[in-house]
């Protein structure tokens, strides 16, 4: 008696690694075997991120994504991702030395992303970009934003964009009421 056994297909995992840039991402997908599965650009837009998620889905089952510069041009992908449940690790941009004998290439970029996170070199989360550190954040940035002159057009309330009066480190130096002195108006005053 002969004894068969049956192979059962196994869905394609897939690992996705992406070389991020100001207009375009290119993003380069790998089975578990470390096969190139394809290559393709997506423009950096919420309809290119959904491309970009629907393309990788029709793969085969994504594991994980490896994203270079996730604090910079990646941030809104990998933000994007996280939203839609994908394991996001955060990829460090080749050496220069070894960008230099290989040449450089952003589908090669993207390759060596996906390569790392298959290898286990990367396991860095990406930070969150949201919650109070990054509220805090977006305030000390608008605190410290350098106030320019007035818009032509504008009235002498809104020299400066900032919420805090002319003494505040953001103000224009101009005196402690000089923007403020005439608020509220004269129309709005109470009594």
């Amino acid at each position: 008696m002969a004894i068969t056994t049956i192979a059962h297909a196994q869905p394609t995992r897939v690992t996705v690694g992406v070389d991020t840039h100001g207009d375009v991402h290119v993003a380069h997908a790998k089975d578990q075997l470390g096969r190139r599965l394809d290559t393709v650009s997506i423009p950096t837009t919420p309809t290119g991120y959904r491309d970009l998620l629907a393309w990788a889905r029709g793969l085969g089952q994504v594991q994980a994504w490896g994203v270079e510069g996730t604090g910079a041009y990646g941030a809104g992908l990998a933000r994007y991702l996280r939203k839609a449940g994908q394991v996001v690790l955060e990829v460090n941009r080749p050496d220069r030395a070894a960008r230099r004998r290989r040449g450089k290439s952003d589908p090669v970029d993207a390759e060596a992303a996906a390569r790392a996170v298959q290898a286990g070199e990367v396991t860095i989360v990406p930070k969150a970009a949201d919650g109070h550190v990054e509220m805090l954040r977006s305030l000390r940035v608008a605190r410290t934003t350098p106030c320019g002159p007035a818009p032509r057009r504008s009235t002498p309330y809104a020299r400066c964009w900032s919420p805090h009066p002319p003494s505040c480190a953001s103000s224009s130096g101009a005196g402690p009421r000089s923007a403020w002195s005439g608020w509220p108006p004269r129309s709005i005053r109470a009594g």
